[in-house]
């Protein structure tokens, strides 16, 4: 049977990232694309200088969009046994523990032999750059995501990009992407006929709504324009009147319609033009529609809607937001989403969300990060390189 054991070390690093500076996750390969700034060829530029070349691609769990922020994004790497990097740190380890022997052997002339099993033999808790496992070497994790880091402060890209975390994986054929078993998104709408504030403005929707003040007594809307308030008749909200700017989202009439898209569905609706997946069918784990509390005197509504899932279709989640708002605005019924859902037609979906106020908060993994089913292990496999055949074979599949 072939062995399946590989010469490198496997790293999951998390890191997060603001949207509006990289032109996506995913870094451009086709030639005839101008080249643009991704989060995903900027790590690998730190990666690569920190590892002298000998890790240079990482692999993304989530591909978002142009836009898109991460508070929690991960990937995975690979580092060979013997790279520079790990060399380097052994010799530097080295050269501190004959330094701090030499130190030892002139200190202890002046000791008793029956103090010699208290001399410090140099592998202090401070000092150890490596960590043994298994008598090869690999870097540590810890060292590794802040080396990294450096690297993107040197590029100054770090007010913009930064990793968070690092774990080393020992299981082979791990994948990012298809071994995550659950990804969270969180998009965020200002809701308000004012302004969001100049740090939110980048991150949320802004959906202006439309000043009023009803008087119940006389049956009048009162609308200011700029600073004029003029009084017109009540009216019923219907054909050009809908398509007006709305008074107020309705958080619970959101929350409702929401509820249609848990479970498994065909999302053929809220699919994008582009998306590659081999099946529309994804299952959605829940969807919250919340309101922030905020301040007393501030003119709207932060509102925050939650969606998880295992997986997720190209623009899936800004179209299922998109239609979230029109229920809201009251320009959709909270019906009329399960109908347009049923329909598996994208011409019936409502305008997509933009990408700056989606944010990806969490992916998840199982414990020791074991696979997710054995499809996805296969998938992991193949992606390393195994024939299908030999995984099979050594899986007794």
């Amino acid at each position: 049977m072939r062995n399946f054991s590989r010469k490198v070390h496997r790293y999951l690093i998390s890191f997060e990232y603001k949207g509006n500076f990289f032109s996506g996750f995913q870094k451009q390969c086709a030639q005839n694309q101008p080249k643009s700034t991704t989060v995903q060829g900027t790590i690998e530029s730190a990666l690569s200088l920190y590892t002298n070349g000998k890790a240079e691609k990482i692999f993304g769990s989530s591909r978002t969009d142009a836009g898109v922020h991460a508070l929690c994004n991960t990937a995975h790497l690979e580092i060979p046994v013997e790279s520079p990097t790990s060399t380097a740190c052994m010799n530097t380890r080295r050269r501190r523990r004959r330094t701090s022997n030499t130190s030892s052997s002139s200190s202890s002339r002046t000791k008793s032999h029956d103090d010699d099993d208290d001399d410090d033999d140099g592998d202090g808790g401070d000092d150890d750059v490596v960590t043994g496992l298994d008598s090869e070497k690999y870097i540590d994790p810890e060292r590794l995501w802040k080396g990294v880091n450096y690297h993107l402060q040197k590029l100054g890209f770090l007010d913009a990009v930064r990793l968070t975390g690092c774990d080393y994986v020992e299981r082979p054929y791990f994948h990012a992407r298809y071994d995550a078993i659950e990804r969270t998104y969180k998009y965020k709408i200002w809701a308000s006929p004012e302004v969001p504030s100049l740090f939110e403005q980048s991150t949320c929707w802004h959906v202006l709504l439309r000043r009023r003040e009803r008087d119940e007594e006389d049956g009048t809307i009162t609308e200011k324009v700029g600073k004029i308030a003029v009084k017109k008749e009540k009216i019923e909200t219907h054909g050009k009147r809908a398509r007006r700017r709305a008074a107020a989202l309705d958080v619970a009439a959101m929350e409702r319609a929401g509820q249609y898209f848990v479970g498994v569905h065909d999302f053929s609706t809220f699919r994008g033009k582009k998306c590659s997946a081999n099946s529309p069918v994804r299952s959605i784990t829940s969807v919250r529609v919340e309101e922030e509390k905020m301040s007393s005197t501030t003119n709207g509504k932060m509102i925050v809607i939650t969606i998880v899932a295992p997986s997720f279709l190209y623009h899936q989640v800004r179209l299922l937001v998109g239609a979230l708002k029109r229920c809201g605005e009251g320009h959709m019924k909270v019906e009329d989403v399960k109908r347009i859902l049923e329909e598996k037609n994208d011409k019936f979906a409502p305008p997509m969300a933009p990408a700056k106020g989606l944010f990806l908060t969490d992916v998840k993994y199982n414990k020791n990060f074991a696979p997710r089913d054995p499809e996805c292990a296969l998938r992991s496999a193949l992606q390393d390189g195994i024939e299908e055949c030999d995984w099979k074979e050594a899986y007794g599949n």
